[in-house]
């Protein structure tokens, strides 16, 4: 004790002189305070906070510390200050209040004096920094995201000394947030080798950051090392890994850490089974999706809005009304919780996107019988699903459903029956309903007149669009680039192209700025009509307007070039494209195959072909015909040749195929190539057989239409109500009556709308 009263009775000793120079981090001291520099006041405190730690009073000497770093008044400029006159004038206590002062800095969060003084113990004194105060300091930092300055800290202070399981702990998750997966293995490395054994946390913090950094290989070859080491895992570490498998598409791994995981006696979470759901149903494996909502069920779990999402997007998929319907009473029926507007809204429109109305209406009114109250999302939803398989009768009918609930229709219920007449070309019934939404108190918006401009013009009833404008601007609704867009596509389209390029003036005086869409459309109408030169002097337009180019208005130069046997600047052109920065995709090297085919310089085709080969792209059987025989509607001819090479053909490419054959009217050959897609394992849909029936009766091969149409309906698939109208007027304009009968029956049995036919 002697020796610390001789130390306490030393004063005014020190000289301000002898402290090294002010640090320039301090965040406590405003420059406009002037500060007591007097030797006294300094001594007095520092002979105060001696004595309190002499006497192990550490609580007071906290207190004590603390008023310094928070008053304006102290002597010292700084906590840094503060720490290096302390350890000059008491170089045996140091230590201990650089302890004290680390904690206290991280408690008042002046988190940078903290990070300097550790740097500044490991420099000028060779002292580590007390767990406790480094331990809080690290979880500070990462509360704060401040992951670099914790590996900085680890790596310049921390390493090195008795560094624990926390401090690596810390800094592996930092490396892991800063994506730094390599420095995470170099530090599980390291504590291999300090003999600081890896914990659960850390495995789990880089098996995460694999996985979400899809490296599964990594990822399983740590959770191996547990299995080696003994490490005990908890249901995360299983969950990351299943849920890594799945939305890598490896399924059957995921199965097996679910096994792993159950032989553990592992408990799973509604993640786990969330996780493997989506992987089942992304996998079409859907008798298993199954017994994993029994499982679930079993082991009292509720699903939550992910699982229902999941499950709903899943089904929506199924191609059999009935696993539909039956899935759905699995999560919904039996799972115990209760769909909300939002988690039914994505089953309905997910059953309305995929043309299963009729059982997204079936779902709906069992779950109003179970207390559900639809809202007009909901019935949004389902006009819409209605209007886009052209069943405007049931449109209408869920309108009235609507009414009778209360429910006011707005905007976008009536613009989705506005638009499917409009598609239909019945633009009597579209006004109709522009009349009654008036009517009833809804305002037709922007979008009501565009989809009226555009189903006139796709009637032909320019005059009509023209009046449509006028009235926007008369209520005050002023038309955008949509607006003009619709009218001058109809226009290039009929081959009005001067009117479309009046449209377009009159676009600029109004001040809307055209877009590169509506260059497009101009420049691919002026091509069509062979008027190059018109073509030509809109694409300057561009540049002169400042408005890049597309890769679209490219290829339709291209084209047009093409057609009119202008090799070389189509060559040219394809250089400019090049130097404009765009590379030639599928349909680039189609018009250029077919090109140099009409040409007749197949050598150019084939080299375009190695070409092709060495880019990646594939291109479909269409055009991998014109190589040889340049000629597309001659492509199918070789088809079997194209599959050898390793050309897949999917649907869109048969489609394609089938539309020209129909065209050319080789039924036998449409015969075949149907053949071929059943052979391969394509399953006709609606698109398809959409194809067929409308390519026939384009044809007036109502007869054919019609078988194609009966093959359909046997499968369980529904004809669009636009092309369906048209094969009935063709029958019945043929005499058919019989099949015109047929079809109308069975559109009542399906509760279809039968008025215009």
């Amino acid at each position: 004790m002697a020796k610390y009263i001789h130390l306490l009775q030393k004063k005014n000793t020190l000289s301000v002189s002898a402290t090294s120079p002010k640090n320039t981090i301090s965040l406590f001291f405003s420059t406009n305070n002037t500060v007591s520099l007097d030797h006294n006041d300094t001594d007095e405190e520092l002979q105060k906070l001696r004595y309190l730690l002499v006497q192990n009073r550490t609580k007071e000497a906290q207190t004590l510390i603390k008023s310094h770093i928070l008053s304006k008044t102290s002597p010292f400029s700084s906590p840094i200050d503060f720490f290096t006159q302390f350890s000059l004038a008491s170089p045996v206590l140091t230590k201990t209040f650089s302890d004290i002062l680390l904690l206290t800095l991280t408690e008042s969060n002046f988190i940078n004096e903290a990070i300097e003084l550790c740097y500044l113990m490991k420099k000028e004194h060779n002292t580590f920094p007390s767990l406790n105060g480094v331990n809080l300091l690290l979880e500070s930092l990462m509360g704060l995201r401040r992951y670099k300055a914790i590996v900085n800290l680890f790596d310049q202070v921390l390493s090195g000394f008795r560094t624990n399981r926390f401090m690596y702990g810390k800094t592996v998750e930092a490396a892991v947030k800063l994506g730094d997966l390599e420095k995470g293995l170099g530090l599980l490395d390291s504590m291999r080798k300090s003999d600081v054994s890896p914990n659960l946390f850390v495995y789990n913090v880089l098996i995460g950051g694999f996985v979400r950094n899809k490296r599964m290989g990594d990822a399983e070859k740590l959770f191996d090392e547990m299995t080696e080491r003994r490490v005990p895992m908890s249901a995360a570490t299983y969950n990351m890994l299943i849920d890594g498998y799945c939305k890598a598409g490896e399924v059957e791994k995921a199965l097996g850490v679910r096994e792993r995981m159950r032989v553990a006696n592992v408990e799973p979470k509604v993640i786990t089974f969330n996780s493997l759901l989506n992987g089942l149903f992304k996998a079409g494996r859907l008798e298993e999706a199954k017994s994993v909502l029994k499982e679930m069920r079993s082991k009292g779990f509720v699903p939550d809005k992910f699982t229902y999402t999941i499950v709903f997007g899943g089904i929506c998929d199924c191609d059999d009304s009935e696993d539909v319907l039956d899935m759905y009473a699995d999560v919904a029926g039996k799972g115990g919780g209760k769909i909300d507007s939002y988690t039914c809204s994505i089953l309905l429109n997910g059953l309305c996107r995929e043309g299963k109305v009729e059982i997204a209406e079936k779902i709906l009114r069992k779950e109003i019988e179970n207390g559900f109250i639809p809202n007009e999302v909901i019935y949004n939803c389902m006009v819409n699903g209605y209007c886009k398989k052209g069943d405007v009768n049931g449109a209408s009918l869920i309108i009235e459903q609507m009414e009778k609930r209360g429910i006011r229709p707005n905007c976008i219920t009536f613009n989705s029956l506005i638009h499917q007449f409009c598609e239909m070309k019945q633009m009597d019934k579209a006004e109709m309903w522009v009349q009654k939404m008036t009517k009833e108190g809804v305002l037709p918006n922007l979008e009501t007149y565009n989809t009226l401009i555009n189903g006139y013009g796709r009637s032909q009833v320019i005059d009509r669009c023209f009046q449509i404008l006028e009235e926007m601007e008369e209520k005050g609704i002023k038309p955008n680039v949509m607006s003009y867009g619709s009218l001058i596509y109809c226009l290039c389209k009929s081959g009005k192209l001067l009117e479309a390029e009046i449209v377009l003036r009159d676009m600029l005086n109004r001040e809307i700025s055209p877009n590169v869409n509506i260059y497009n459309i101009l420049i691919n109408g002026s091509c069509t009509a062979g008027k190059l030169k018109v073509a030509f002097r809109f694409f300057d337009e561009l540049a002169e307007r400042k408005i890049s180019p597309t890769l679209t208005t490219y290829n339709t130069l291209l084209d047009g070039l093409f057609k009119n046997g202008r090799l070389n600047e189509a060559e040219d052109m394809l250089l400019k494209m090049k130097t404009s920065g765009f590379s030639p995709e599928a349909i680039t090297y189609k018009i250029l195959i077919s090109g140099y085919s009409a040409a007749g310089k197949f050598e150019k085709c084939r080299e375009l072909s190695e070409s092709i080969k060495n880019s990646g792209i594939q291109l479909n059987m269409e055009t991998y015909g014109c190589i040889d025989q340049g000629d597309i509607p001659k492509a199918t001819a070789s088809r079997q040749t194209i599959t050898e090479q390793g050309i897949c053909g999917d649907k869109a490419t048969y489609n394609n195929i089938i539309m020209e054959l129909v065209r050319e009217e080789k039924f036998l050959e449409v015969r075949d190539v149907v053949a071929d897609m059943k052979a391969k394992g394509l399953i006709l849909k609606e698109d398809t057989y959409h194809v067929l029936i409308k390519g026939h009766c384009e044809v007036k091969n109502f007869s054919g239409a019609y078988s194609w149409y009966r093959e359909m309906f046997d499968n369980g698939h529904t004809l669009n109500a636009s092309v369906r109208n048209e094969l009935v007027a063709g029958l019945r304009e043929k005499g058919r009556l019989k099949e015109v009968e047929i079809i109308s029956s069975e559109m009542t049995t399906n509760n279809e709308d039968i008025s215009t036919v």
